[in-house]
């Protein structure tokens, strides 16, 4: 029974040890005239015919307001070198993982910038600052053109219940709106 167990032990202790680590991918994403895309997924996809990189297919993650995004993916050392592409509105950006300079990084990630020279950003027209301002100027943390009570304009603050007419209490939010927590 010893040697059953000590040949069983001996076998595992000499098995190669395969231990995934997280490999980060982190950079900044703009468009051609410098502006960061925001709140846009970036997707990790594969050449086509390149299965060494299938199983990171759809990690994703998305752009914050300054377009700076963070994908994290389990890499194993016989995966070093491999192919992918980070996929952000319709272009393709390569990256090929990199094992020894990860770790030598002192973040604890690859820096990977993504300018897009394909995708135009879309100018705001002046409705989408007007919904911009009405949800600032909205009466509590709704979302946008939902109904609000809305507080005729008074010096001294918001007017009585009594005095507020049925099509204030209303109307969108398009109108500036005094924010009250008692109604």
């Amino acid at each position: 029974m010893r040697t059953v167990t000590l040949v069983l032990l001996v076998a595992v202790l000499a098995l190669p040890m395969a231990s995934a680590e997280t490999y980060r991918i982190s950079g900044q994403a703009t468009y051609s005239d410098n502006t960061p895309v925001m709140l846009r997924d970036v997707f990790v996809e594969c050449r086509p015919g390149n299965v060494d990189c299938y199983q990171y297919r759809g990690a994703s993650a998305i752009t914050d307001a300054q377009g700076v995004y963070l994908i994290a993916i389990e890499v194993d050392e016989d995966e070093d070198g491999t192919e992918i592409y980070l996929q952000l509105r319709g272009e393709n950006f390569t990256h090929v993982i990199d094992l020894d300079t990860f770790r030598n990084t002192s973040n604890g990630k690859m820096t990977q910038n993504l300018r897009l020279l394909k995708t135009v950003r879309a100018r705001a027209s002046s409705a989408d600052w007007a919904a911009a301002s009405c949800c600032l100027d909205s009466c509590s943390c709704r979302p946008c053109f939902e109904p609000c009570r809305v507080w005729p304009r008074h010096v001294d603050g918001p007017p009585s219940k009594a005095t507020v007419s049925p099509s204030a209490t209303t109307a969108r939010c398009a109108t500036r709106a005094w924010r009250s927590t008692t109604w």
